[in-house]
Parts: C-alpha cells; structure tokens; sequence
C-alpha cells in the first residue's frame, strides 16, 4: 500500500471528501428506502394506517417542492385520538387549521347516510383545492409541460395526426387557457 499523501489540490480533496461521505452513507446509514411505488395489502391494518396518515399529510402540504413537508402521526389514548403534527411551514397554524378542518369533514360525511354524501365528499376535494392552490398550478404546469414534449415526440415521429396528439393537445389547451380545479385563475 502506497504511503498516505496530503491532498494538495482543492479539487482532489473537494472530490474525495464527497465521496467519502457519501460512501459512509450509503453504507452505514441508509435512512430513506427505494424509490418505488408502495403497494399497500388494504387487509392489514398498518398499511391502512399508513396510507391514511400518508393521505392526511398530503393534503396538508400545500406547496409543491421542499418549501413545505408535513408528517402526521397519531396516538391512540383512552378516550381520544391525538394528531401529532410536524410540519417546516413556520407556526403550522395553517397547516393544523385545514387538518381540522379535514378531520371534522371525514367525521361529518361517515355520518351522513350514503345517500347524502356525495355533495360532502364534493365540497372536501374543493376544500383541500383551494387550499394547495399553489400546489395545484405547479402540478398543472408539470402536466402542460409533459404534454408539450409528448406532442412534439409525437409530431416529429408519426406523420399523421392520432388520437393520442389530438387528446394531449386537448389537457395542454385547458391548462394554458386558465383553467383550474379551484375555479381560480
């Protein structure tokens, strides 16, 4: 083994001591799983909690990107549930606000007769809209996007024009000309 030099040049060093940590990383302390869908066995009921809780943060998270995460958690006490809430939005007054509100709809449409619930189940995914608005547009614009470059692969390597183009330019159009989930533009 040859004998141990100090690393004179910045780039050398810059590069060894990235590797060097992510070498630790991966190997010693993998934190995060594979990147994969998750298929949930809904008769077990971990995974049914899981998902819900996954759900219930999703909806929380009003933003697209890293600027805002929420985790939830909840505690099964005696007489009550108790929702921990963990959220980087500052005091997360606005993220507990519409997970109470989320919480008190869920409630109030198991208790309507399933004849009525419709109408409730409406105005949640209006609430939840509205409320990740941001969220939305950005998700919009991916959308657009992705059907933008779909169209132009499509237009460069078929010489007619398919269903398929005709369908994508269709969501792209809606999406330009303004239109949202939220009835905001």
């Amino acid at each position: 083994m040859p004998p141990k030099v100090p690393r004179l040049d910045k780039y050398s060093r810059f590069l060894h001591r990235f590797y060097e940590t992510l070498f630790i990383l991966l190997h010693l302390s993998p934190t995060q799983g594979p990147h994969r869908p998750i298929h949930w066995n809904l008769s077990q009921l971990g995974d049914v909690r899981r998902r819900y809780l996954g759900n219930l943060a999703f909806l929380c998270d009003y933003s697209k990107g890293g600027r805002t995460t929420t985790s939830i958690a909840v505690e099964d006490c005696r007489r009550c549930y108790i929702y921990w809430v963990a959220t980087n939005d500052g005091d997360g007054s606005k993220v507990s606000n519409i997970l109470e509100k989320i919480l008190t709809s869920l409630s109030e449409i198991l208790r309507t007769p399933p004849s009525r619930r419709a109408i409730l189940e409406e105005k949640l995914v209006d609430m939840c809209a509205k409320f990740a608005h941001e969220r939305v547009k950005k998700e919009a614009r991916m959308v657009s996007n992705a059907a933008k470059m779909c169209i132009q692969f499509l237009s460069q390597n078929h010489t007619r024009e398919d269903d398929g183009m005709a369908r994508l330019n269709h969501v792209r159009s809606f999406w330009m000309d303004g239109h949202s989930l939220t009835g905001q533009v």
